[in-house]
């Protein structure tokens, strides 16, 4: 199994962005600062940091992920991700996704990730396809958070 993600962390401004970047080369930056959107909050929010990451990761890539960076411990179904991230580059597409956030750190506003499981074979095409929206919800949540 593959996994095409979009990752975005929002954190409160003095708050050092390193240990919510993904470490993997594999990751590609495409959003920063610039498009942070809570400074409405109030003075405890302006300026605070954002980043936005996409990747087409192998399943231990993506395990590590969830290891080293986000530590979710929730899953929602969502209305889908429009594009993906695979191998060779990003294509235009609308694909199911499913958003795996984090409440562990008290110095985040937000850390997020919209998942889409790419498989690799008929027997994981097979296992896909034979659940519904909300069995690969709980699934993806059993398996990985």
């Amino acid at each position: 199994m593959h996994w095409s993600i979009i990752y975005s962390y929002d954190l409160y401004p003095n708050t050092s962005p390193e240990p919510y970047i993904p470490i993997s080369d594999r990751w590609i930056k495409t959003e920063d600062d610039d498009e942070y959107d809570f400074d409405y909050l109030g003075d405890d929010y302006v300026d605070g940091k954002h980043g936005k990451f996409v990747a087409y990761l192998t399943n231990k890539e993506f395990v590590d992920f969830l290891n080293t960076t986000l530590y979710p411990d929730s899953v929602e179904s969502t209305m889908g991700m429009i594009g993906a991230q695979l191998e060779g580059g990003m294509t235009p597409s609308m694909l199911p996704a499913w958003s795996l956030s984090s409440s562990y750190d008290h110095y985040a506003i937000s850390l997020n990730a919209y998942v889409c499981p790419m498989p690799d074979g008929d027997e994981e095409i097979t296992f896909l396809q034979s659940k519904d929206d909300q069995q690969i919800r709980e699934w993806i949540e059993k398996e990985y958070t």
